[in-house]
């Protein structure tokens, strides 16, 4: 099978161009609650979440996927840019860590006293489930960028083909032979908007998913990058650092 060319990715994106190129304002917006963008900004990317559902066979059986993808073609070198936005606050007041933290204490403190409530197995067994707990927007972090590469973009590029009646071509091996970048911005202390806070030292959560993204890198499958995850203020100077430019 013949691999896919640069020059057919890039025909086969543009057949989503006029249904699912959207504002950064537009695809960083919540998807519940009062819908408000994490950036606001005019400069537009392709919306992959909406992009899968437009083959009922791929909106059927939803992937996980990043909000966004974005292309660069300079200087003889292919980037591909999977973009993720999340309004949601890790360490914010609902955080579901902060609430087993929370609940740890009050155990810990009702085990202290001197008839005891909560026995110390009891409390051993919940710090056990704790500590090994994994957030669900925590997993999609860290399963999004696996499944935009493995399913979503050959998925859709499979029923692009079959839509278009034209030959399929290696998806897999063009992906394995771009720079695939990835970048999560994150809303690390909503609701409040102190951008030295935002800007502050990362926390467990960031450190867990820079540990696997860095997996990710060593084993191949996105390039090297110090910042994957930057604070919802920073958009504009990743734009910037990376030199991007709108597709047209």
């Amino acid at each position: 099978m013949d691999q896919l060319s640069v020059s057919e990715f890039m025909d086969f994106f543009e057949s989503f161009r006029d249904e699912y190129y959207f504002s950064i304002t537009e695809i960083s917006r919540a998807k519940t609650g009062k819908r408000q963008p994490l950036i606001i900004s005019d400069f537009k990317m392709f919306s992959l979440d909406d992009m899968c559902k437009r083959y009922k066979r791929v909106k059927n059986h939803l992937p996980k996927t990043v909000d966004a993808v974005h292309f660069e073609n300079r200087n003889g070198r292919f980037t591909l840019y999977l973009i993720e936005f999340k309004n949601f606050s890790m360490r914010g007041t609902f955080s579901t860590y902060r609430l087993l933290d929370a609940l740890y204490d009050k155990l810990e403190e009702k085990n202290q006293i001197d008839e005891k409530n909560i026995s110390d197995g009891f409390l051993k067994n919940f710090n056990l489930i704790r500590n090994h707990f994994v957030d669900s927007i925590e997993f999609d972090l860290r399963m999004k960028p696996l499944e935009t590469i493995l399913v979503s973009l050959p998925w859709l590029y499979e029923e692009y083909c079959k839509e278009k009646n034209l030959p399929k071509k290696d998806f897999r091996a063009f992906m394995k032979n771009i720079d695939i970048k990835l970048i999560v911005f994150i809303n690390r202390y909503a609701p409040y908007r102190n951008v030295s806070a935002d800007r502050m030292s990362a926390n467990k959560i960031d450190n867990a998913l820079k540990n696997q993204y860095n997996r990710l890198f060593y084993s191949g499958v996105i390039v090297f990058d110090r910042q994957r995850i930057l604070s919802h203020d920073q958009f504009e100077y990743f734009i910037k650092k990376e030199k991007l430019s709108e597709i047209y």
